[in-house]
C-alpha cells in the first residue's frame, strides 16, 4: 500500500545509519555494501552514495531509493508474523 502526497514511498526497514554505506536489515542482515552482499536481493533505482539519506524506501514503481528516515510522505511497510 502507498499512501501520502507527492511521491509515495514505503520505508522498508533497511538502513545505513550504523555505518555509512552499509546497508543493513533491522535484524542487522548486511544486503548491501557498495554491492550486493551474498548475493542477496536489491532493487535500487540507483545505487546509493555515502553522504544520501539513511532509509531505503521503495518507490511506487517497485524500485528502491534512499530516503529520509523522517520522510514527511512515507509509511511503514511490517511484516506480521
Amino acid at each position: 500500500m502507498f499512501v501520502g502526497a507527492g511521491s509515495p514511498v514505503v520505508i522498508l526497514g533497511g538502513n545505513d545509519i550504523q555505518v555509512d554505506g552499509m546497508w543493513r536489515w533491522d535484524d542487522g542482515t548486511l544486503f548491501w555494501d557498495g554491492a550486493a552482499v551474498g548475493n542477496l536481493y536489491t532493487n535500487w533505482s540507483s545505487p546509493p552514495k555515502a553522504g544520501q539519506a539513511d532509509c531505503l524506501g521503495m518507490m511506487s514503481s517497485g524500485s528502491w531509493a534512499a530516503r529520509a528516515c523522517n520522510s514527511g510522505n512515507a509509511t511503514v511497510a511490517c511484516e506480521s508474523p
